[in-house]
């Protein structure tokens, strides 16, 4: 789509709207990038490793447990 200037107005304040913009999204970009590299440091990693690996225990010791109590139940008379 091409835009139609009536002035040099007009466009120095479309430039100056762009070059804003590019500045915004420069700063944006520096944000998200070390935003990444903070979650990326391994103490981060590990945390996260650790809840996962937490969960994973938890669940092999209830699938055990379950198992161990399904011997344990009394079994019925017939």
């Amino acid at each position: 789509m091409i835009k139609r200037y009536s002035s040099f107005a007009d466009i120095d304040k479309q430039l100056k709207i762009l070059k804003l913009q590019k500045k915004i999204d420069i700063e944006s970009l520096k944000l998200n990038v070390a935003q990444t590299k903070n979650d990326l440091y391994p103490s981060r990693l590990m945390s996260g490793f650790n809840g996962i690996f937490q969960e994973v225990v938890l669940t092999l010791v209830i699938k055990k447990l379950s198992r161990l109590f399904k011997k344990l139940k009394p079994k019925e008379f017939a």
